[in-house]
């Protein structure tokens, strides 16, 4: 049975390993685009849910812009609660990288919804009408210095008149997703706006 030699084996090899390599290091080439991590929203005030919803939403937004590397969503929800509850107030530089770290984003949005509300404000001949509010803050943190970027509040509201039950998704009537749809828009631009330009700002 004939058999090659083993250099030239290791030769191929090494060619073929190579090769990956340089595929690989071609795949993660700097895009130029900012790297970005959606922290898991907390909640406070008259929110007692919908910053799990918001989350995933405000990733699904920033991915489909194009303007960001935006961090696997399974990496930045599996961030312990307790290191989310801590991030309210001062911003901790080692738990700030640890987190930078873990999803290899140079920039981490953390958010806090006040406000995540819906009312039937009338009934008229059977229809019903509601009124969504939502309001959240967003804070952009720098992942190796822990220096606040931006921060700004986003509330929208929506209305919507005669809509019956068939009418609600999983995320309520369709003023709570109008209302929804509205604020992360806004969060979007803001957060487009001053990480392209370099700017900070604060309100």
């Amino acid at each position: 049975m004939k058999t090659f030699p083993s250099f030239g084996v290791r030769v191929i090899v090494s060619a073929l390993f190579s090769l990956m390599l340089a595929g690989s290091a071609f795949s993660q080439a700097d895009t130029g685009k900012p790297s970005i991590a959606v922290v898991p929203f907390a909640e406070s005030g008259k929110a007692n849910y919908g910053g799990a919803e918001l989350t995933d939403l405000l990733i699904k937004e920033l991915a489909a812009s194009g303007k960001f590397v935006v961090a696997d969503r399974a990496k930045s929800v599996a961030i312990a609660p307790e290191v989310v509850k801590s991030l309210a107030g001062t911003i901790d530089k080692a738990v700030a990288s640890d987190i930078g770290q873990t999803t290899g984003a140079k920039f981490l949005v953390l958010g806090t919804v006040t406000e995540y509300t819906e009312r039937q404000k009338s009934s008229l001949y059977g229809m019903k009408n509601y009124e969504g509010t939502v309001r959240f803050s967003l804070r952009v943190v720098d992942a190796a210095t822990a220096d606040i970027l931006m921060s700004q509040t986003f509330e929208k509201r929506g209305v919507s008149m005669g809509e019956g039950k068939a009418m609600t998704s999983s995320f309520g009537s369709k003023a709570m997703q109008d209302a929804i749809s509205k604020s992360l828009k806004d969060a979007v631009a803001a957060l487009v706006k001053k990480l392209a330009s370099g700017t900070t700002a604060t309100d």
